[in-house]
């Protein structure tokens, strides 16, 4: 939850009553003080306005932002890119029985686990070692 929009709210609101307080005093041909006491006495009264006013909106905002991502999550990109591509997922326990289901899934994408690949490499590595002796 972010203040900032509701401070951008308020400055813009008290910056809007201000040009318009001025505008009003010259309309009425008010002398110079009061004019700009006037316009900076609203300015402070429609900041706190403001200030109120955009609290509120940001608090209905970001609980209708919360309620949306507890109703619809985003799913973890990253697994779901690693399962499709084939790629180790990092969350694997290095020597252990649990694999997560992106882990399990970006094995079976590959051809097998770990250790065949391995086996794999080792039986290209010695047939080139044979051919070459």
């Amino acid at each position: 939850m972010h203040a900032i929009p509701a401070r951008v709210i308020a400055t813009s609101f008290a910056i809007v009553c201000f040009v318009g307080a001025i505008i009003v005093g010259l309309a009425v041909r008010n002398s110079l003080e009061a004019l700009l006491l006037n316009a900076l006495v609203i300015m402070f009264i429609s900041y706190v306005i403001g200030s109120v006013a955009g609290g509120i909106a940001q608090r209905t905002v970001d609980d209708h932002i919360d309620e949306y991502k507890q109703l619809k999550p985003i799913p973890d990109e990253e697994r779901e890119y690693m399962a499709l591509h084939g790629l180790p997922d990092d969350s694997e326990e290095e020597g252990g029985d649990t694999v997560g289901v992106a882990g399990a899934a970006a094995r079976d994408a590959a051809g097998g686990s770990r250790n065949a690949e391995s086996g794999d490499e080792r039986r290209r590595s010695g047939g080139q070692a044979a051919e070459a002796a």
